[in-house]
């Protein structure tokens, strides 16, 4: 087998195309360039270039952001809803929309804690 080398350009691309995936990366160079190629090699590869890498990675997370902004536009009512609640829960914490869970430590109970509902009579 004749020794073949990718280059840095073409396996960005790859990796690029992949999304950042790096199984699918090693994937994609083996069966292009009938080489093996491992997921743990495309890692290491893929760290050395580490602007690159983060600028693969802010690309997948603007095409992130689209489909949510699709999804929030959806006619379907309750995918709508659930895509706008996260992206609310997500990107408007500073307007409020923080989900969080308020524990009242001061010993007092107001209110029962639990009702014991008898039929008439009984």
């Amino acid at each position: 087998m004749p020794d073949i080398k990718v280059s840095d350009d073409v396996f960005l691309a790859i990796l690029r195309s992949n999304g950042g995936l790096y199984a699918k990366t090693a994937q994609d160079i083996e069966s292009q360039y009938g080489i093996k190629y491992t997921r743990q090699a495309a890692r290491q590869r893929a760290l050395e270039h580490p602007e690159e890498l983060a600028d693969i990675e802010e690309e997948v997370m603007d095409m992130a952001e689209q489909g949510l902004q699709a999804c929030m536009k959806d006619p379907d009512a309750r995918i709508k809803i659930d895509a706008i609640k996260f992206f609310l829960k997500t990107k408007a914490k500073k307007r409020g929309y923080v989900e969080r869970q308020e524990i009242d430590h001061s010993g007092k109970i107001e209110g029962p804690i639990f009702e014991i509902i008898m039929p008439p009579g009984e």
